[in-house]
């Protein structure tokens, strides 16, 4: 597959690039403006989106092309652009000329960045999270099953993000999660409900249905944290929380790793097996439990009461 070749050294260039931002951990140089991205004043990056000319046809609108090496990975998508993953510290990005902003930042911070920290050893969730009594409080769950929601109703209760859609989880003598950025995404239904504070509200077209951006004002946690309990959100008529025992608890979290979605392109051989090594290390420091919630935004604040409970 036709990656790019350029080293790791090429991020040692220490002249800053035009946007500095800071994100998981890393500094950011980029060459396209993000304006989720909180920024930084790091001259040294941990990792670089470099904009590059588009020199080969995309797949068509909608479409796209996911292809995983060692340590790189080549995402295209028809109407987008394509993104080079050369090394877990470079990124090389080739914009359609027609192409929605909002949707080359959805992609560059949804499944490029995802890779990135994949690459660089973390065990990387689809998953929302949020800081309480200062441990991280993790909601997964398929797709529509609420974890944006509920998470907007801790934010609303006074409790701060840490981050949504992509979560890192760094595994060495403990776990602790890396907060990415001060937004949410919600359907336009649900930010109207939770009436969360906000800098800017921008409506993107997430390729498949459409949310609402919510760049927050505050209630962001930008410092790393334990790892605390880790729910399954499940729709049910009756609240309730039970905990999975045993080697149950390595199920949910292998479904809802960020890279599941592409299979054995991703986690095969040496990458399966130390998905599984990751996953089994995290349940000995975090519970795992299932949290039946009801359908219903109303029912969000009887959610955030249970989940208090279980979190004194």
């Amino acid at each position: 597959m036709p990656f790019s070749t350029m080293p790791a050294s090429g991020v040692e260039d220490t002249q800053p690039g035009p946007h500095i931002y800071y994100a998981y951990g890393m500094v950011i140089h980029s060459d396209i403006a993000l304006q989720e991205l909180p920024e930084s004043e790091g001259r040294v990056p941990d990792l670089v989106f470099r904009s590059i000319a588009l020199t080969r046809a995309l797949p068509a609108e909608g479409d796209g092309i996911y292809e995983f090496g060692e340590g790189q990975a080549r995402i295209a998508i028809g109407g987008v652009g394509e993104f080079t993953i050369a090394n877990p510290d470079l990124v090389e990005v080739a914009i359609d000329p027609e192409a929605d902003p909002s949707l080359v930042s959805l992609i560059l911070l949804g499944s490029v960045l995802a890779t990135v920290l994949h690459f660089r050893g973390y065990l990387t969730l689809h998953a929302s999270g949020v800081e309480i009594n200062g441990r991280g409080i993790v909601l997964l769950g398929d797709k529509c099953a609420g974890k944006s929601s509920t998470a907007g109703a801790f934010i609303r209760a006074g409790y701060r993000l840490l981050t949504d859609d992509v979560m890192p989880i760094e595994i060495k003598d403990g776990a602790r999660i890396l907060p990415g950025f001060p937004q949410l995404k919600l359907t336009s239904e649900a930010a109207g409900a939770l009436a969360l504070p906000e800098i800017a509200r921008v409506q993107i077209g997430n390729l498949d249905y459409v949310k609402t951006r919510l760049r927050l004002a505050d209630h962001f946690m930008a410092q790393p944290v334990p790892a605390g309990n880790f729910y399954v959100l499940a729709r049910g008529k009756a609240l309730s929380i039970e905990r999975f025992q045993g080697m149950d608890a390595l199920a949910p979290l292998m479904r809802y790793a960020y890279h599941q979605r592409f299979g054995t392109q991703v986690f095969h051989g040496v990458a399966a097996a130390r998905q599984l090594q990751l996953c089994a290390a995290l349940i000995s420091f975090a519970p795992v439990k299932l949290l039946v919630i009801p359908h219903g935004l109303d029912r969000l604040s009887d959610v955030v009461a249970l989940v208090e409970r279980d979190n004194p």
